[in-house]
């Protein structure tokens, strides 16, 4: 349950009635696609008596028909392989702007660092696919960046963050992308060459200078797990980035 009491257990019948969820005002699905239900009462119970599901940077509900969608399990490539439904369980993923096709195909596995989660309409029962990463992915990538959070924006509004291009130098200077946080994985590929920076919105430039002293930024601590630094009189949240031209 996300919440700021400290809850050590939690009774089913709680749960399900929205009883625990009043008690300590909480809720257990830290984001979902409530936009896509008309409900305002039905969006409200939701995240009062639904149980959300493991995953590596907090749940994420997918809806279909009006509803929320029933969560089916955990999946990788190979259990998609065995659907008839795949391709169009794939084809309706890439209008979530997340991975793209190929990196699913490598590595999506149920228990990876890149996580299938299978949802289920309870209407018209097509099945859903929402897909995290965790940020323990050394073995697939060769880049390091640090996401900037403008005032702690939300992360899926595109004017409050900026990418900082680490290792890969242009001219000696390290670009500044504002790029929004869905379609990071997928788009930020073409960042590295200094002729598309404006498809990004370049903002101005770091001396490289500046990111030996990176290793010294304060650590203000996590947010879903992910590092938060403070350096420069900027707030650093540290990613990695799976190399897709690879």
């Amino acid at each position: 349950m996300y919440s700021t009491e400290a809850i050590h257990c939690l009774c089913l019948q709680c749960v399900a009635s929205g009883v625990a969820a009043d008690q300590f005002d909480g809720s257990y699905i830290q984001d979902a696609e409530w936009q896509k239900v008309s409900d305002p009462a039905l969006v409200k119970n939701f995240f009062r008596t639904t149980p959300g599901y493991t995953s590596w940077q907090g749940e994420y509900w997918l809806a279909c028909c009006d509803d929320f969608c029933n969560f089916v399990d955990y999946v990788g490539i190979a259990e998609l392989n065995k659907m008839p439904e795949k391709e169009a369980i794939l084809s309706d993923y890439e209008l979530l702007e997340g991975f793209d096709r190929a990196t699913l195909e490598e590595y999506l596995s149920r228990d990876g660092d890149i996580t299938g989660y299978l949802f289920q309409c309870r209407h018209c029962s097509k099945y859903r696919l929402y897909v995290d990463a965790s940020l323990e992915l050394h073995d697939m990538t060769k880049r390091t960046y640090f996401v900037h959070r403008d005032a702690w924006a939300d992360e899926r509004q595109s004017d409050g963050l900026e990418l900082c291009l680490i290792p890969e130098f242009h001219d000696q200077k390290i670009y500044l992308y504002c790029d929004e946080y869905a379609l990071f994985w997928s788009n930020i590929k073409d960042a590295g060459d200094p002729a598309k920076a404006q498809d990004f919105h370049l903002r101005g430039v770091i001396e490289p200078a500046k990111l030996e002293q990176i290793g010294q930024a304060d650590l203000l601590g996590y947010v879903n797990g992910v590092k938060q630094y403070h350096f420069q009189g900027r707030h650093l949240t540290q990613v990695q980035y799976i190399d897709l031209d690879k």
